[in-house]
């Protein structure tokens, strides 16, 4: 283990009160990666915990691809969520600055749509994105989080705590001047 879970683990036993309802805006989503991530070492993943809207218990998922090592290259180690939008958002981080954008328009689409629909937006193909898709917005308990069309956090329905907070997707990039 490279430390991901231990740095997610203990981020959620330090912001989720005990008692916390997985649904509610009380229970915070945190996604992490690990120190080796976005090196030459084997392993890179991304970790995302939470209190399950399916279980009730720790929710914990991950996946490998290019979205952790994206995150980490734009200086991102861990990411928490915490409350409820008022309406549906996206969130995008670029170069350190934080900009959360309405996503109404999204709200109802599939993961495909979602990402294809922000990378158009951004102008951008190569945007690395964490979305949740139409069962998580529908509450279905254990909904997933996808990302690049093909990495499935499918785990304990992070994806169904992803949608409670009206948090549609996200993505983050160290690029200048680039895209979004």
């Amino acid at each position: 283990m490279d430390g991901r879970k231990g740095l997610q683990h203990g981020g959620l036993l330090q912001g989720n009160p005990v008692d916390a309802d997985p649904w509610g805006p009380e229970n915070v989503l945190l996604f992490g990666v690990g120190p080796i991530t976005g090196t030459s070492f084997p392993g890179s993943r991304i970790n995302i915990s939470g209190k399950s809207p399916h279980t009730g218990y720790l929710g914990d998922s991950n996946a490998g691809g290019h979205f952790s090592a994206e995150m980490k290259f734009a200086g991102i180690d861990q990411i928490v969520f915490e409350g409820k939008a008022d309406k549906p958002v996206y969130v995008r981080i670029v170069d350190h600055e934080v900009e959360i954008r309405e996503a109404s328009h999204l709200w109802k689409l599939d993961t495909w749509e979602t990402s294809t629909a922000i990378r158009r937006e951004c102008h951008d193909h190569t945007v690395q994105i964490a979305c949740c898709g139409t069962a998580s917005v529908n509450g279905v308990s254990f909904g997933n989080i996808m990302t690049n069309h093909a990495r499935a956090l499918g785990r304990t329905g992070m994806g169904a705590l992803m949608a409670s907070k009206n948090l549609k997707a996200w993505h983050s990039a160290e690029r200048s001047g680039e895209g979004c």
